[in-house]
């Protein structure tokens, strides 16, 4: 649980996301990868600044959940 202006935010758990597509509350995105590059536009977090490798080391520890 996280505390910000006063208010609790829980945060679910990476744990298993792999095995939870489609992603986002209208199931617009159906992968993983989907996701990452989705934020490469700095939408809910920012994955532009990596490299391709990087980008890939990432999916692949999504995946290792």
């Amino acid at each position: 649980i996280y505390t910000i202006d006063g208010k609790d935010i829980r945060t679910r758990s990476l744990i298993g996301i792999s095995a939870t597509p489609p992603y986002f509350h209208n199931g617009q995105l159906k992968s993983l990868r989907e996701v990452v590059e989705w934020a490469r536009t700095g939408g809910m977090g920012n994955t532009g600044g990596l490299s391709d490798s990087d980008l890939n080391a990432l999916i692949d520890y999504l995946y290792s959940l």
